[in-house]
């Protein structure tokens, strides 16, 4: 007995000194989580108060039309994005690389995309814009728009800066184009500007913000060395179209549900829902950041057959944790969702409150599988993953294309959580199901 009790008082005073040794240990990553995580959080609340401005200033019907066309531009570059800067971390990995030939390859397939990407936007916009709920009128200021996709040539640059852990130099871009966001946004409400001005102003700005970041890469390259490893162009375009078709699958189910609410019931009805989907964006920005910083990490530690169950224990009571505090949030939202839409947007917002209650659980959800994607990238179930995605965002478009009129923006909401929902279990039972390591191409 007195032997059990000075192990049990021996383990609580060594407790201090073991978590000493454990924020020691991960020095580096929670600065870069500290970092990524503080500039999320301003510009998370700069695209809160640009929404407040942008709702306030155009109103549900204006804002509806403008969410639209902002959908529709973004869908289109989902549809070509490559993502090439999580292949740059694969691949940027090993230690004989060539990172400055690595980097122009992954810049030339970053610019091949955006070209197709704004091909596909115009296509759209002219042939299939009444289909989408984008009237005839505003179709001009939609092709305006697209512009800004021409400058999507950042994942290069995205994907260097984090592999070499500079996430301040992406912090620091990221909360200056919020803050001047928000500024532009203020000048829009105060001139009263019609929704034009608005397409004007936001397209510049989207434009040089990825050209900022852009021109920092390129600076930065400089010191590398060069020599090394070279990648093949077909080698990089062949695992950035895998990675790509899945993160298209994962963030088109956003602008879809915005697209089909606009073609089946209309800008007044997109713009409560548009507003909802927005507000959960701190959720969906905090799952990116959680992502980005441990993106490479994961990739590194979980390609080995043999994993401790420790980590796998850790790894299950971390996902379970984001689900509890999703449900925790929703039912907090439900309590303050009215009174907070009305003093943020107005009260012709008020009637989005039932759907962003959804929208919270669903970020949630997806918040808790977000670092199944990695992990199951490093395991080589790419396969897995995109059938997994496949699935979900195929039944949620015939659902909401099938029901969404009975059902209203409230049910597409609904919908949208299902397909989260069943995207999680789906890779938990992959990740922790019998013989998970077998079918990942473990031991």
């Amino acid at each position: 007995m007195q032997r059990s009790l000075d192990l049990s008082v021996n383990a609580v005073c060594s407790l201090p000194r073991q978590t000493l040794q454990l924020i020691r240990s991960q020095r580096r990553r929670l600065a870069n989580f500290g970092i990524a995580g503080g500039a999320s959080v301003i510009v998370a609340l700069t695209a809160l108060g640009m929404l407040a401005l942008n709702a306030r200033g155009l109103g549900s019907v204006q804002f509806g039309i403008f969410a639209a066309i902002q959908a529709g531009i973004a869908l289109c570059g989902s549809i070509c994005a490559t993502e090439s800067w999580q292949s740059l971390c694969r691949l940027g990995c090993a230690r004989d690389c060539d990172l400055r030939f690595l980097c122009k390859q992954a810049l030339a397939l970053d610019a091949m995309a955006a070209l197709a990407a704004f091909v596909l936007a115009i296509g759209g916009i002219y042939l299939a814009g009444p289909m989408l709920g984008i009237a005839a009128e505003y179709r001009d200021l939609a092709a305006i728009h697209a512009v800004s996709l021409l400058a999507g040539i950042t994942g290069s640059a995205r994907g260097y800066f984090r592999l070499k852990d500079r996430f301040a130099i992406i912090a620091v871009n990221q909360v200056v184009n919020g803050v001047l966001g928000l500024g532009i946004a203020a000048v829009l409400l105060w001139r009263e500007a019609g929704l034009a001005h608005y397409i004007y102003a936001f397209t510049a700005l989207a434009i040089a913000y990825k050209l900022q970041l852009l021109g920092m890469m390129v600076w930065h390259l400089r010191e590398e060395k060069r020599g090394g490893h070279r990648y093949r162009f077909g080698q990089i375009a062949r695992m950035s179209f895998g990675v790509s078709v899945l993160t298209t699958m994962i963030n088109a189910r956003r602008n879809i549900a915005i697209l089909v609410v606009s073609a089946a019931l209309g800008p007044a009805a997109t713009g409560l829902f548009a507003a909802a989907l927005k507000c959960t964006g701190p959720i969906a920005r905090f799952g990116d950041t959680i992502k980005q910083v441990l993106f490479a990490d994961v990739i590194r530690g979980f390609r080995s057959a043999d994993i401790p169950a420790s980590r796998m224990q850790k790894l299950r009571a971390a996902t379970w944790a984001f689900l509890l505090f999703a449900a925790i949030g929703a039912a907090l939202i439900a309590f303050v969702a009215e009174p907070m839409l009305r003093l943020m947007l107005g009260s012709a917002f008020v009637a989005a409150a039932p759907i962003l209650i959804l929208l919270v659980l669903a970020e949630g959800v997806h918040l808790a599988a977000t670092i199944f994607n990695p992990l199951l990238q490093a395991r080589g179930a790419m396969r897995a993953l995109i059938a997994i995605h496949a699935f979900a965002l195929g039944c949620f478009i015939v659902g909401a294309l099938i029901f969404g009129t009975a059902l209203g923006s409230g049910g597409i909401a609904a919908l949208f959580l299902a397909s989260f929902v069943f995207a999680y279990l789906a890779q938990f039972t992959l990740v922790f199901g019998p013989g998970r390591w077998s079918r990942m191409g473990g031991g």
